[in-house]
């Protein structure tokens, strides 16, 4: 987790080896079709809770307020749907 003040790392969280990351930079291999889901506890820290199988190739994310992923398939041109299954974190911030 990046603070946006200070542009420093904040926290980190205990990802799988060779994650795939949500990231701009395309250039960096998947290794892992997993989706992190991570939780920001009440001082900050990040907590892996779990993973979410998504697909090969699958680099694109997005998520609403009401718990759902969105995850492209570029293989099979579809979009994966998913319902994060963990509740809110201790650190997390009020829906506005």
């Amino acid at each position: 987790m990046i603070d946006p003040a200070s542009g420093r790392i904040a926290a980190r969280a205990p990802l799988e080896a060779g994650p795939d990351y949500v990231r701009w930079n395309g250039a960096v291999g998947e290794v892992s079709t997993n989706l992190a889901v991570v939780g920001v506890g009440a001082r900050g820290q990040l907590e892996l809770l779990g993973a979410i199988a998504t697909a090969p190739g699958a680099h694109c994310v997005a998520t609403d307020d009401a718990a759902g992923v969105y995850v492209c398939d570029p293989t099979e041109g579809r979009l994966l749907v998913f319902r994060d299954p963990y509740p809110a974190s201790a650190g997390a911030r009020p829906a506005r």
